[in-house]
């Protein structure tokens, strides 16, 4: 039995024009093994490697630091409108009694 992927027709032909690169089908094959990779030719060293990371982990943290800093002082501030950190001074004498509500 055939199945409708296998039939050549017009449509299937643009649709897979697409998967062509350079105008040929790409072959696969299969990696090398990891052990004959000369890493030590590759342009980065591995104290290099280590100062990216460590400067990278840094950034991380400071940025961290100031969204949890951020986040603790607007709460602050929330709690301060809350609470009434108001005064007379900067509202003026307000008063309201039983009988005037």
């Amino acid at each position: 039995m055939k199945r409708g992927c296998c039939k050549p027709n017009i449509c299937s032909r643009k649709r897979d024009e697409y998967k062509y690169l350079g105008g040929y089908w790409p072959e696969v094959s299969d990696a090398p093994d990891p052990s004959l990779i000369e890493w030590q030719n590759l342009g980065v060293g591995p104290f290099s490697r280590f100062i990216r990371q460590v400067v990278i982990y840094l950034v991380c943290a400071v940025i961290v630091i100031v969204c949890f800093a951020g986040v603790v002082y607007g709460m602050d501030y929330s709690n301060e409108l809350r609470l009434g950190s108001w005064s007379e001074q900067s509202c003026g004498a307000f008063l309201i009694t039983k009988q005037a509500a």
